[in-house]
């Protein structure tokens, strides 16, 4: 399962729900609006409209030789879906942080859909200006979901809707470019996590699915997750062990979104 948005633990917290799941290469999302009642002084809300829709692919793969590349939104709720769509160039910096800034290289066509209830949208991206030839270039598609377009509450019902917002990733990646990622560690203070840094110093991205740490073959950590280290950038990965990390070798085996794996030899405890 995976969430749609990035403030979902927080809307859980407050007792909304907010349903996500990548499905056959798909992003499926749900949003529940809430009706309100007041009675004696009390509040009370259940689920009362709900919407759901699917857009594929979840990240978008170019050549500099792409121009159009297409999406595809199904509405699979009874009411229409109105979204707004915003491009952004993303990076990271050298020590992994995120930065996003507007970007013109890729056009976004409507940037406005309106999808018919059980209806389908298709959304096109075509590259405005030529790729760079020496490092693959990253950006983030953000699909935001306009709810007062949306949702219609019943008589009588305060609707309280959540608003979804999507951010898929688009690469556009010249011929011979790859990642170059190494990796090493640095147990923590309190010997309860192993920290694993990764660099990237190829031209082309890398999401690392799953790390398992090992000494002498025992395994005594696992990460698993979906870390991006954009080129040139450094990320950290940790992993909380429940007993000292015996001395001797540690051996990190690295999987990648790829299904291929790298293999890390490490000082130990």
């Amino acid at each position: 399962m995976i969430h749609c948005l990035s403030m979902a633990r927080q809307l859980l917290a407050m007792g909304r729900v907010l349903k996500g799941a990548l499905r056959d290469g798909r992003v499926w999302c749900r949003t529940l609006a809430f009706p309100v009642f007041m009675t004696a002084g009390l509040l009370a809300s259940f689920p009362a409209l709900a919407g759901s829709f699917t857009i594929t692919p979840v990240r978008v793969f170019l050549t500099p030789k792409d121009r159009v590349v297409a999406m595809t939104v199904v509405n699979e709720a009874d009411e229409r879906l109105v979204l707004q769509t915003e491009l952004f160039a993303w990076s990271q910096s050298s020590d992994g942080q995120e930065q996003l800034s507007d970007s013109e290289d890729l056009l976004v066509a409507p940037p406005i859909i309106t999808v018919p209830p059980k209806g389908r949208q298709v959304i096109r991206l075509a590259l405005t200006k030529p790729a760079s030839p020496a490092r693959q270039s990253t950006y983030r598609l953000f699909v935001r979901e306009v709810v007062e377009a949306n949702v219609k509450p019943k008589d009588n019902e305060v609707a309280i809707p959540i608003a979804l917002t999507l951010s898929l990733p688009i690469f556009v990646t010249p011929a011979k470019a790859e990642r170059l990622v190494a990796c090493s560690t640095q147990p923590s203070d309190s010997g309860r996590e192993l920290r694993i840094q990764c660099r990237n110093d190829g031209n082309a991205y890398a999401q690392i699915r799953r790390i398992s740490a090992t000494v002498g073959g025992a395994e005594v950590g696992i990460y698993e997750g979906a870390l991006y280290i954009l080129p040139g950038a450094r990320r950290e990965a940790v992993i909380a062990v429940t007993a000292p990390i015996p001395k001797g070798a540690l051996r990190l085996k690295v999987g990648f979104d790829d299904e291929r794996e790298q293999v890390f030899e490490s000082a130990g405890g």
